[in-house]
C-alpha cells in the first residue's frame, strides 16, 4: 500500500464493542509495520448511546478528523449508525454493517420512524458501490452467543483487507483483546465472518477490493 492510507470508521452504540474493534484493528496494523493512528471514542460511549471511532493506517499518517468522501470502510454494529456515517464514505468504499436496531428511547417517545434495512441499502446505493448488511442476530444465534457480533464483522473486514494485513494477524489481535473465557466463542465468530466474506467475494463483484 505504497503512499496510501486506509481510513476506517467503527460505529455503534455504547456496550456493543466499538472499543474492542478499534483496539484490534490498530494492533493488527502496527504488527504489520504500518503507521497507525486512531481517535478516541466519540459520542456517548455509555451503554445505549451513539459512539464511533476512526482508525487510519498506511504509509503516512493523517488527521482522524472526518471529511465527506474520505473513508474506505464503515464497520457498524448498529444499522442506523451505519446510515449516520454514510456521507463520509468514499464512492469506492465498503460498508460492513449489522442489521441490529437499537432504537433510542427519545425516538420511541416521539414516535419517530426508525430507518429500515431497505432505507439504509437505498441510501448507500447513492454513496458507495459496495454494501454488506448482515443478519447478525441469526448468525450469532447459530454460533450460540449473542455477544460476538463485533467479532463476526471483524472477520468479514479481515478478508477485504488481507492484501494489507494478513488474516492471521487480525485473528491474533482479536484473541489478544478478549477475555480468556470467551476466546472460543470469539474465534468461532471471527471464522464465521471470514467464511461469509469469502463467499461474498465468490458470488459478487466488489470494485476496488
Amino acid at each position: 500500500m505504497k503512499n496510501r492510507n486506509i481510513k476506517i470508521i467503527i460505529s455503534g452504540v455504547g456496550g456493543q464493542g466499538v472499543m474492542l474493534l478499534t483496539k484490534s484493528i490498530m494492533l493488527a496494523a502496527k504488527l504489520s509495520g504500518l503507521n497507525t493512528i486512531g481517535s478516541e471514542i466519540h459520542g456517548h460511549a455509555v451503554r445505549g448511546g451513539s459512539a464511533y471511532s476512526v482508525v487510519i493506517y498506511g504509509s503516512n499518517n493523517e488527521s482522524p478528523i472526518l471529511m465527506r468522501n474520505s473513508v474506505d470502510y464503515i464497520i457498524s454494529l448498529e444499522l442506523a449508525e451505519a446510515l449516520r456515517m454514510g456521507p463520509y464514505l468514499k464512492k469506492s468504499g465498503l460498508v460492513i454493517s449489522s442489521n441490529t436496531k437499537i432504537v433510542p428511547v427519545v425516538s420511541v417517545l416521539k414516535n419517530e420512524r426508525y430507518p429500515s434495512e431497505d432505507d439504509v441499502k437505498n441510501a448507500f446505493d447513492g454513496w458507495a458501490r459496495n454494501t454488506i448488511i448482515l443478519d447478525t442476530k441469526a448468525i450469532t444465534k447459530k454460533l450460540g452467543s449473542s455477544r460476538v457480533t463485533n467479532s463476526v464483522l471483524y472477520g468479514v473486514f479481515s478478508v477485504f483487507e488481507q492484501d494489507n494485513i494478513p488474516v492471521e494477524i487480525f485473528k491474533e489481535t482479536l484473541l489478544a483483546q478478549v477475555p480468556k473465557k470467551s476466546l472460543e466463542e470469539n474465534l468461532k465468530a471471527f471464522e464465521e465472518g471470514v467464511s461469509i466474506a469469502e463467499k461474498e467475494l465468490r458470488i459478487s463483484s466488489y470494485k476496488n477490493y
